[in-house]
């Protein structure tokens, strides 16, 4: 559904190629973790790098690239750190590690079009393609896909 008023949006890196956004208000907050602080876990998805200590609390942090069935980040650089995007719906949260962060970016409703899975998956991931919500078109020609993080959170309820 198409909003009224301008929203507000985080961009980042989810490949080399494809930058990304996620509506503000299903993030909770943003990481920077070393890659060591992220505890592995034995026999779990791929894309599921390990748990980490969110202020006492466990936090599972997954490569929001490899569930996506993009390239994995460690693919991507070999930086010792990663940007997590901490995504919450009710009680159940997840961080999301991204290549690189970008910038808070307004969209009016006149640039938000929506996602037309038949249309525009062609050359992208299925699993991408059923998380998108939408896509953002710029004054000066670029786009952005917008994320919906209640469709990653379910992807991974849903294994």
């Amino acid at each position: 559904m198409l909003q009224s008023k301008p929203s507000q949006y985080l961009s980042f890196q989810l490949s080399t190629d494809l930058q990304t956004l996620l509506p503000t208000e299903q993030i909770s907050e943003i990481l920077t973790l070393e890659l060591a602080q992220i505890v592995p876990m034995l026999d779990l998805p791929e894309a599921v790098m390990g748990v980490c200590d969110r202020r006492g609390n466990i936090l599972w942090v997954v490569d929001l690239a490899c569930l996506l069935d993009l390239e994995p980040l460690y693919l991507q650089s070999d930086r010792q750190q990663c940007s997590v995007i901490v995504i919450q719906q009710q009680q159940f949260c997840i961080g999301a590690a991204v290549a690189q962060l970008g910038q808070l970016i307004v969209c009016r409703p006149s640039q938000i079009q929506p996602f037309s899975a038949q249309a525009s998956a062609q050359d992208m991931p299925s699993k991408l393609a059923r998380c998108l919500q939408s896509i953002c078109r710029h004054f000066d020609g670029t786009r952005h896909l917008i994320l919906d993080g209640e469709k990653v959170l379910d992807l991974l309820k849903k294994g």
